[in-house]
């Protein structure tokens, strides 16, 4: 009796599959839910909101007034556990991470693993998704050719970057055919120019050359990386040749794309994309002074969409 007036019969208390603390007895003072009404089922999973409409459900890109679906969530406004899909949970659909934990409860196929890293929206949701076994290198290589034909952010490049992938003689063939593609003065192209100026820092190579004999007219050089491995020699390189030639010759030894080279002479001259000096012969610029070399430099055409 005295546990029945005092409500403290014992109970039982554990977790559902739903996350939810639930009780063997229910309280007695509790109100009662109707007779032949069904129970209350908690929901699954708290909704996600979705970030292109801010949970409205209406399109962010139309006229206001119009009631046009948001196409992120089809106008519902949110997601939940039986609409959220992986690549959306790792888009930037969805900002609560929690939705990316959520899906990745099961065991995902490697493919669509692979395909969600790519969407990955925050460094946060790449490192998720590497956890959970996504290939990183696979997931940049794409994001590459993404960035560079005008459909991701570069930005994103550097997630995958600090997650384990690397650059090789793949990525930066990549790069130098994007570069070649951007090559015509179209407006069409000034968006993905845009993006491979952004990006060219990350596949930038600075490299050391070291002329080791000047005593003829065909030079001995040997060529650097910042790390001090050698990545070129030339025997016989003809002193009379242009910086643009000699960016030829290391790039067929070394792979390294010429867009992606800045070359260093005595540690104060840099050829990078400066027409001025790419046009001038090794002899000529080796032989320049500072104060010269630096009279070049700024009389060098601005390189605005140069990359």
């Amino acid at each position: 009796k005295l546990k029945r007036e005092s409500g403290l019969s014992k109970r039982k208390h554990y977790t559902s599959d739903m996350g939810c603390t639930c009780s063997t007895h229910s309280d007695v003072n509790a109100p009662r839910a109707p007779a032949g009404s069904a129970p209350e089922a908690p929901p699954a999973t708290p909704p996600w909101q979705c970030a292109y409409c801010g949970g409205d459900g209406l399109s962010p890109y139309e006229e206001p007034g119009c009631d046009k679906p948001c196409p992120g969530c089809k106008g519902r406004g949110s997601f939940t556990g039986e609409t959220i899909t992986l690549q959306k949970a790792a888009s930037s659909l969805v900002k609560d991470i929690s939705a990316l934990h959520f899906v990745l409860r099961e065991p995902r196929p490697q493919e669509e693993l692979d395909e969600a890293l790519v969407h990955c929206a925050t460094e946060e949701k790449v490192k998720v998704l590497v956890k959970a076994g996504a290939n990183v290198q696979a997931g940049f290589s794409q994001a590459l050719e993404n960035v560079f034909f005008g459909h991701g952010p570069a930005l994103q490049l550097n997630f995958f970057l600090d997650n384990g992938a690397t650059i090789g003689k793949a990525e930066l063939m990549t790069f130098e055919l994007a570069v070649d593609s951007c090559t015509v003065d179209a407006p069409a192209v000034h968006h993905r120019r845009q993006a491979l100026a952004t990006a060219r820092d990350i596949f930038t190579q600075v490299l050391n050359v070291c002329v080791e004999d000047a005593s003829g007219d065909s030079w001995a050089i040997a060529v650097h990386s910042v790390e001090g491995d050698i990545v070129a020699k030339l025997k016989d390189f003809p002193a009379s040749l242009t910086m643009r030639e000699l960016k030829e010759d290391i790039k067929a030894q070394a792979s390294i794309p010429c867009c992606c080279q800045v070359l260093v002479l005595g540690h104060q001259k840099k050829i990078d994309t400066q027409e001025t000096l790419l046009c001038k012969s090794l002899r000529e610029v080796e032989s320049l002074t500072n104060e010269a070399y630096s009279e070049l430099v700024l009389a060098a055409e601005a390189p605005e969409t140069a990359v």
